[in-house]
C-alpha cells in the first residue's frame, strides 16, 4: 500500500468537518438545554413540594429518581398555569 492510499483510507474513515461540526453544535444546544430544564425544575421547587407533600430534604434526596415523575411534574405544570390564569 502506498503513502498516497493509506492518506485516502484513512481520511475515509473520519467524517466530514461541516458534519463533525454539525455534531458539535448540536451536542452543544442539549448541554445547554439541560441547564435551563434542570434551572426550571429548581426554580419551581417549592410549587413542586408543595403539591407532593414533599420537604425539601426529600426532594433534594430524591432528585435523582426524578425522571419517574416526569408525568406528575407536566401535570403540576399545567395545573399551575391554569391557577396563574384564573
Amino acid at each position: 500500500m502506498t503513502t498516497a492510499q493509506k492518506d485516502t483510507a484513512s481520511s475515509a474513515t473520519y467524517p466530514k468537518p461541516a458534519y463533525a461540526w454539525y455534531v458539535v453544535v448540536l451536542l452543544m444546544f442539549f448541554y445547554v438545554l439541560s441547564f435551563a430544564a434542570s434551572g426550571y425544575i429548581f426554580g419551581v421547587a417549592q410549587d413542586i413540594t408543595a403539591a407532593l407533600g414533599w420537604n425539601d430534604v426529600i426532594f433534594i434526596g430524591g432528585s435523582a429518581a426524578w425522571c419517574s415523575y416526569l408525568p406528575v411534574f407536566r401535570d403540576l405544570q399545567l395545573e399551575l398555569e391554569q391557577s396563574t390564569v384564573r
